[in-house]
């Protein structure tokens, strides 16, 4: 035999001998099994969730009708406030440094108003004398002697000329009082009146609200949920309403009236304010709502849409979710209680 070939057969010998020890090893020491991990469990516990999220917010009022001035001759006084808020017996300006007063009352003043007349506008004039604590008597739309008496009276405190009738030129009749009012650029301090111009601006009595909302927060946002605005250290409170897409391309939700009454009408508008203002809106995506809670891991969904909760003794309960914020969820089932715990995960784990 050539010692070629004896090395190749000495070769074989030990391959065939490596193989059987290694065989051998395994019998004696086989690989472990896997075993089990222990289920990862949490306590079911009374507590509660919620969800508010901040936004920016828009507050602006917009112009309504304004009244048209009936005096004549020369507008001597505006008041130094941007938006002025004017109540029964405030001056709305002065023409030849005489004072011409707001009163409440749909129809506007045509005439003076004195002895013998009688109409709405009279009852008008009634009214705000004795709002303004003068006696003009029973507020019938008849001009008698008591109102005489407090037409004068009201002039005199007023520095008006004293003649018992109310003047065309010294009263406008406006429909809603209190309200706000800005002045108009087209007639300034100085201006000549002749009559018809419109000098004070009213204010929409509520004003319009809206919430922009952010691309990735539209879908949490919808109509009915409850916003408070902080505004000048005030909180008001509202809705929100539909979403609208304004010219710059933003989602803005509307934020409707809370109660029936007015989210904050005139008040909103301070002496230096300008017609559009900005507020900080927080908007409730997920109002408070208590129950049992557990992390959202620890449901599980079935592929009939049903939800269920493992527990540790290995019963699987259907569950209601009631709310979710923070990854935290609300729920409800039957036979759950505080205490329990539920299968967060389960799995086995190679040593």
């Amino acid at each position: 035999m050539s010692a070629r070939r004896l090395l190749i057969w000495l070769a074989a010998i030990l391959l065939v001998f490596a193989t059987g020890w290694w065989a051998l090893s395994v019998l004696v020491n086989p690989i472990p099994a896997a075993e089990p991990v222990e289920a990862v469990t949490v306590e079911l516990q009374n507590g509660s969730v919620e969800r508010v999220e901040q936004y920016v917010a828009t507050i602006s009022w917009k112009k309504g009708v304004a009244p048209l001035n009936r005096s004549v001759g020369t507008l001597t006084g505006l008041g130094d406030e941007a938006v002025r808020q004017v109540a029964v017996g405030d001056v709305l300006y002065h023409v030849d440094e005489l004072p011409i007063i707001a009163a409440v009352g749909s129809v506007p003043m045509y005439r003076d108003i004195g002895a013998g007349m009688r109409g709405s506008d009279v009852r008008q004039a009634q009214v705000m004398l004795n709002s303004l604590g003068y006696t003009a008597g029973q507020e019938d739309g008849v001009v008698g002697g008591q109102f005489s008496a407090a037409t004068r009276e009201w002039q005199r405190d007023l520095g008006l000329p004293i003649t018992g009738s109310v003047s065309v030129g010294s009263v406008q009749f406006l429909p809603t009082l209190p309200s706000a009012f800005i002045a108009s650029d087209a007639t300034p301090i100085g201006s000549v009146l002749s009559g018809g111009e419109q000098i004070l601006w009213p204010l929409a009595q509520e004003p319009e609200v809206s919430v922009v909302v952010p691309p990735g927060d539209i879908a949490a946002v919808s109509s009915g949920m409850s916003v408070t605005l902080e505004l000048d250290g005030d909180v008001l409170s509202g809705t929100i309403d539909q979403p609208v897409t304004d010219e710059a391309g933003n989602t803005r939700f509307g934020v409707d009236v809370e109660g029936g009454t007015a989210l904050c009408a005139n008040e909103c508008v301070s002496a230096d304010s300008e017609l559009t203002r900005g507020a900080i809106a927080f908007v409730t995506v997920v109002e408070p709502t208590s129950g049992l809670t557990l992390p959202i891991s620890a449901i599980r969904s079935g592929v009939d849409g049903k939800v269920a909760v493992l527990l540790d003794d290995e019963r699987l309960i259907e569950v209601e979710v009631l709310a979710v914020a923070s990854a935290l969820a609300v729920i409800d089932g039957a036979g759950l209680e505080q205490g329990q715990r539920a299968v967060i995960s389960a799995g086995t784990e190679s040593s």
